[in-house]
């Protein structure tokens, strides 16, 4: 008898010790720019809007179908309930530590913390799981990614190289 009693306290405490419940909100949806699926596969952060407390920041990527789930400690697994502020990008080219800012396939509007205000507000709800927002975000103009990439490929073409001598 005290041996079934003791495996069911271990039982108990291993299944309550085992517990996941961070109450996170499934959270997922399409990014489309200006209407159209991305032009390539990129990444969205959600970051807490100032003043909320037991916040935690969360991730997603999406591929050129736009399709994104939202993450904060595994894969899809979603976000606490309080407000984010998205950021969203999506690179033909990283910024370097050469100079280059990179080459945004986004309105760079969306990338500038000192301006938050433009990068969307994702309101989460307890128990209110949200499986179809769209983000619909400009796309950055054909002239500003051209002069992105007239700068990216200066400051590339001025990085130092780096050779591996063979002893």
């Amino acid at each position: 008898m005290k041996t079934k009693l003791v495996v069911l306290i271990l039982s108990l405490v291993v299944a309550v010790g085992c517990s996941d419940d961070r109450g996170l909100i499934k959270i997922s949806g399409t990014i489309t720019f200006d209407g159209n699926e991305p032009p390539a596969a990129g990444s969205m952060r959600f970051v807490p809007e100032p003043g909320q407390a037991n916040m935690q920041d969360g991730s997603a990527r999406f591929d050129q179908d736009g399709k994104f789930a939202a993450s904060t400690w595994e894969k899809g697994d979603g976000l606490r309930p309080g407000k984010y502020r998205v950021r969203i990008e999506c690179w033909e080219a990283m910024p370097s530590m050469y100079g280059s800012a990179g080459i945004s396939l986004i309105d760079r509007k969306y990338l500038d913390w000192g301006n938050t205000a433009a990068m969307p507000l994702l309101e989460v709800v307890a128990g209110q799981p949200k499986n179809d927002l769209v983000f619909d975000v400009s796309a950055a103009a054909e002239a500003a990614i051209r002069a992105e990439r007239t700068v990216h490929n200066r400051a590339e073409a001025n990085a130092p190289t780096m050779q591996m001598q063979m002893p």
